[in-house]
């Protein structure tokens, strides 16, 4: 596999962010409704992100911006943290999992933060999935969201620094 390169999104990538949100396949299991993102719903998406102290981050392979992570401004050591493959010819291919590998990395390395958090609707397998790939832990409870009208299980996953440690990460 090519390497996975994680960058801060910056103004010139709202295109591609609306292109990604308004593709209804790959807004499927989200809150995200196709047709209503524009490039300056995505810019100011972006400022504030940044205001609320967010990392929004571009996922680059194969020298293509192919998708974005996010992680979130931790509350009490915790952050929770999304991801979109916006690409979808670059769907099943890895591409998350690595993503998602490296930005615990980052989080657990160079921040305060002790625990990360994601969530997916269940239908979504190709997502929780990277999270469990990428060290995650699933967690026995699930939550009901209703949402566009139906109602969805979501897997709930996370990761510790601990476990992030004792798999040999932090090394």
């Amino acid at each position: 596999m090519m390497a996975v390169l994680l960058l801060a999104v910056h103004e010139g990538h709202e295109p591609l962010m609306a292109k990604w949100l308004n593709d209804p396949e790959v807004v499927r299991w989200t809150r995200h409704v196709p047709g209503e993102a524009t490039e300056e719903s995505e810019w100011q998406y972006m400022k504030d992100c940044w205001r609320r102290g967010d990392n929004v981050l571009v996922i680059i392979y194969d020298g293509k911006p192919v998708g974005t992570i996010c992680l979130f401004a931790p509350v009490e050591g915790v952050s929770n943290v999304s991801i979109m493959i916006g690409e979808r010819a670059y769907w099943g291919k890895g591409i998350a999992t690595e993503a998602i590998r490296q930005i615990a990395d980052y989080a657990f390395r160079f921040t305060s933060i002790q625990e990360l958090w994601a969530g997916a609707v269940a239908g979504n397998v190709g997502s929780w999935c990277a999270f469990v790939k990428a060290g995650f832990h699933e967690l026995p409870t699930r939550t009901i969201l209703i949402q566009k009208g139906v109602t969805h299980e979501v897997v709930h996953v996370r990761l510790t620094k601990q476990d992030w440690q004792k798999r040999g990460a932090g090394e």
